[in-house]
């Protein structure tokens, strides 16, 4: 999936499955998808190799701005997961502060995704 509509679907989809809290690892699961989505239409607007996994992420510094960013931000958002905790009575703030921060910057890519030209699947 490469396309700005898909990418904004697959973060519907994360946002949805956080409605459960006790499915973190799903969460995570979902998030690593759109993620990798995210980052291959990132790297095709800026002309280089799409990413094959999931993970942190880098283009060139000649790479469009506005794909750096987007990329930046996939990168803090895939951070924040890693570190996200199972929910548990005992961890509950710190589930509910780590939610907070994935659910803000999902927020974040999605504004820059509105923001993003249409292009075709690659």
């Amino acid at each position: 999936m490469h396309t700005k509509k898909e990418c904004l679907e697959l973060i519907k989809a994360v946002r949805d499955i956080a409605s459960d809290p006790d499915s973190a690892y799903l969460l995570r699961t979902r998030v690593k998808r759109a993620l990798l989505s995210i980052g291959r239409l990132a790297a095709y607007h800026a002309g280089v190799e799409t990413p094959r996994l999931p993970g942190t992420m880098s283009l060139p510094d000649q790479a469009p701005l506005r794909s750096r960013k987007l990329i930046a931000s996939c990168n803090c958002l895939l951070s924040s997961t890693r570190k996200l905790c199972q929910p548990s009575e005992a961890l509950d703030t710190r589930w509910n502060e780590g939610w907070a921060t994935v659910i803000a910057e999902l927020a974040h890519i999605e504004k820059q995704l509105m923001d993003w030209p249409e292009s075709p699947s690659c």
